[in-house]
């Protein structure tokens, strides 16, 4: 794997989920323990492990204290969670405006 400053935009989420996981594994970690003491459902750590869902900033957090991942990742983890967060608010504002326009 390469180092996080040769990661195109568009293997950052696969390059973050594996060393998610590689980093949980080197713990001594299993998936379940892991995601009880970081407060997430192992289903969901899963697909995050998998490169299906991303974390928001609560969960990213989590892992963070739970996993202590090298710096690079820890800030890819929650850089990635920033955008998930700013990606929900949109949508709300989204939906906001068109329910506003609807009852006009």
């Amino acid at each position: 794997m390469g180092t996080p400053a040769t990661i195109t935009r568009q293997a950052l989420a696969p390059h973050l989920a594996a060393e998610l996981r590689a980093t949980r594994v080197r713990r001594g970690l299993s998936l379940r323990e892991t995601a009880r003491r970081a407060g997430i459902g192992h289903g969901f750590l899963h697909a995050i492990e998998a490169g299906e869902k991303a974390p928001g900033r609560s969960r990213a957090d989590a892992l963070v204290t739970v996993l202590d991942p090298p710096e690079w990742l820890a800030t890819g983890l929650r850089d990635v969670a920033e955008r998930v967060e700013r990606g929900r608010a949109e949508r709300a504002v989204t939906r906001e405006l068109r329910r506003q326009e609807v009852a006009a």
